[in-house]
């Protein structure tokens, strides 16, 4: 469940705060009604529009890719992993459907400015058996649009932990050279993989 919740979690004026608010409200309800989808064609490609327009990918990307970000020797596996952010986005998302049914979740009508550019939105995933989750979604603004830069719960921030992860793994690599694209080409092998275009 908490990797259900990081997931969900992983989105100055009162006038910006509603708008903050509407944002995730609207994302979210965005994301609900493409995911009881009976096509599974159709719900990964609307999926996959979505994250692309709602997330900020050069920020995630810069964050999941800590010290290997802009890696000289491996610039195109870097590039690769930039150009995947929505594939492998959308890929998490649906691994984790199943631990999503019969939830819901209740997006706080208020969002609290952080004071260095970005927003904070409360939310609350309420399971099937009655347990309920606190999270908050981390926006930021590019232009004049929203987009998430990370959730947290409990004060622990999606992405910080998502990578831990993606790091230890990019580290193991056997090629330390071109490590980011070993990594990439072991996620797109996969067969849960599910590639945006």
């Amino acid at each position: 469940m908490k990797a259900l919740v990081l997931c969900l979690a992983t989105f100055s004026s009162l006038a910006f705060a509603d708008s903050a608010s509407n944002f995730v409200q609207d994302s979210l309800t965005q994301g609900q009604q493409i995911l009881s989808l009976k096509s599974t064609s159709a719900r990964n490609e609307q999926l996959c529009t979505l994250v692309a327009r709602v997330i900020d990918a050069k920020y995630i990307g810069s964050a999941l890719l800590g010290q290997y970000d802009g890696l000289s020797t491996d610039k195109t596996g870097v590039d690769l992993f930039y150009k995947e952010m929505p594939s492998m986005a959308v890929t998490e998302i649906v691994k984790k459907i199943g631990d999503a049914s019969g939830s819901s979740v209740t997006v706080s009508s208020d969002s609290t400015d952080r004071g260095d550019g970005t927003y904070s939105v409360d939310v609350t995933l309420t399971t099937s058996d009655g347990s309920s989750y606190d999270a908050s979604i981390i926006l930021d603004i590019i232009g004049k649009e929203f987009h998430l830069i990370d959730g947290t719960y409990f004060g622990v921030s999606g992405i910080n932990y998502m990578a831990g992860q993606v790091q230890k793994q990019i580290g193991q690599s056997s090629d330390q050279t071109h490590p980011v694209s070993e990594y990439m080409k072991s996620q797109m092998a996969d067969a849960s993989y599910i590639e945006c275009n």
